[in-house]
């Protein structure tokens, strides 16, 4: 007999596959369902429950991961706005950097007209 048996009958031939034990029940004795065929009550509430809680955690990590990406996005753009207000005020001597350099260029005006009298 290569055929295997019905789990619950145990004389016919199993035709479905439960969804939750993988088991092999017939067409007659299958507790046949919207999400599948299982081999009885206990195995379809089961799989529901199971369904459930995968669903679940499913929207959980999504939610986490597009925070993530918010995240990540909001920090490459303060990043980029901080650059672009440095380089600004930067080339406007807001930090500095130019101070130097009107120093030096009031001391050469200054020699320029002692040099000049």
């Amino acid at each position: 007999m290569s055929e295997r048996m019905c789990v619950v009958c145990h004389e016919k031939p199993g035709r479905f596959q439960c969804r939750q034990c993988h088991r092999l029940v017939c067409d007659e004795c299958a507790f046949k369902v919207t999400d599948g065929a299982f081999c009885g009550r206990d195995c379809a509430a089961k799989f529901v429950a199971f369904k459930k809680h995968h669903a679940a955690a499913e929207a959980a990590r999504g939610g986490s991961v597009m925070r993530a990406f918010k995240l990540l996005v909001s920090l490459v753009l303060l990043t980029i706005i901080a650059g672009a207000v440095y380089v600004y005020g930067a080339k406007h001597g807001w930090f500095g950097e130019n101070t130097q350099g009107r120093v030096i260029e009031k001391q050469r005006q200054i020699e320029r007209q002692v040099e000049d009298k």
